[in-house]
């Protein structure tokens, strides 16, 4: 074929022949053409069949690519298919390179403008011969006395082998869908981290109402209501609460841990939130406090564990919640009098 090269008969010297790569390049660069990239995933397949086959890149230049010597673009230009083929799992001692300046015209499978490579692949003399082995001398023939010939007894048919068929193995998801998300519904404990609201509520507790986005997946959200009720002791005996809610926003990072049907997931979370605080029965303890009613941003963050199967799902996380523009309660610090801190528990179903 054309651009091909054979070794003397009885030679163990390798055959080359132009595997008609189609390779080019933008004019006056060696950045490979988007075309080039199925030609060359071809070269990479016939170089897969067999470890001792090696390739030789010639590289060209075109008479109007003027921005350097045209020998050295070339090398560009077979280094840079050399570059593709060994990121792509070739042994770079494989493959060989060499630059030519402006194409003569002569060279097989050259476009006109001569913007591109020649690629020539190598095999084995041994694995020519096995492909077209030689015919075998003819031997004298004795003469025989002829027999009755007796026919073949009919082979026996075999059986076709079953399609092979798809099990999950250890590790495969095989409930819910892959992202993953939940409906949850809990409650826990909260008290306040400042001294001054301390000084005058007990610890309480809170509930909230869950929808979890992406509880397969290693980033996932939550959107939540959230709610809480301290009792207010400043004037002892008093019935007065401390009542929230509210809602907030999380984005989560998730380590999900999924075998079979179970899911175990540590995560940690952070967002921003709204909670609207209330003072019930509010004649007994108004004196300690600035208002009755106040509306704070939150900034809740933590972290927790979930464990699922199947539809099943099982939350845990402990949280901080820093406030902002509050007025309810002034303090020397100004915001934090409505910090909060907290453990939750939520049960609910997954999908």
């Amino acid at each position: 074929m054309p651009g091909s090269t054979a070794a003397p008969a009885g030679s163990s010297a390798p055959v080359c022949k132009d595997l008609g790569a189609n390779v080019a390049f933008k004019q006056g660069s060696a950045q490979l053409d988007t075309s080039a990239e199925g030609s060359l995933n071809d070269v990479q397949s016939w170089m897969s069949v067999a470890p001792d086959r090696t390739l030789k890149v010639v590289g060209f230049a075109s008479p109007t690519e003027a921005t350097e010597g045209n020998a050295t673009l070339g090398a560009r230009r077979a280094d840079a298919t050399k570059d593709y083929l060994v990121q792509h799992g070739i042994d770079p001692s494989r493959v060989t390179t060499l630059g030519h300046g402006e194409a003569s015209g002569t060279t097989a499978n050259l476009p006109a403008s001569g913007q591109t490579v020649t690629i020539l692949g190598c095999a084995p003399q041994a694995t020519v011969a096995e492909e077209a082995p030689p015919a075998a001398p003819v031997q004298p023939v004795t003469p025989v006395t002829p027999v009755e010939e007796t026919p073949p007894a009919p082979m026996a048919q075999q059986p076709v082998p079953p399609a092979p068929t798809y099990e999950a193995g250890p590790g495969t998801t095989t409930y819910g869908s892959r992202f993953g998300f939940a409906l949850l519904l809990g409650g826990g404990y909260q008290d306040f981290t400042h001294t001054n609201a301390r000084s005058v509520t007990n610890g309480g507790g809170s509930w909230d109402a869950r929808v979890v986005f992406g509880t397969r997946f290693f980033v996932g959200a939550e959107a939540a209501y959230v709610g809480s009720a301290n009792s207010i002791t400043a004037l002892g005996g008093t019935s007065s609460t401390l009542i929230s809610n509210g809602a907030e926003g999380l984005l989560r990072l998730n380590a999900p841990i999924m075998i079979g049907e179970t899911l175990i997931e540590p995560f940690a979370f952070g967002g921003v939130g709204w909670a609207h605080y209330q003072i019930t029965n509010n004649r007994t303890a108004i004196s300690d406090f600035s208002a009755t009613t106040d509306n704070v941003m939150t900034v809740p963050a933590g972290a927790g564990l979930a464990f699922a199967y199947r539809a099943l799902m099982l939350d845990v996380r402990g949280m901080w919640t820093p406030t902002y523009f509050n007025s309810l309660l002034l303090t020397s610090n100004g915001n934090a009098a409505l910090d909060t801190w907290g453990v939750r528990g939520n049960l609910g179903v997954t999908f």
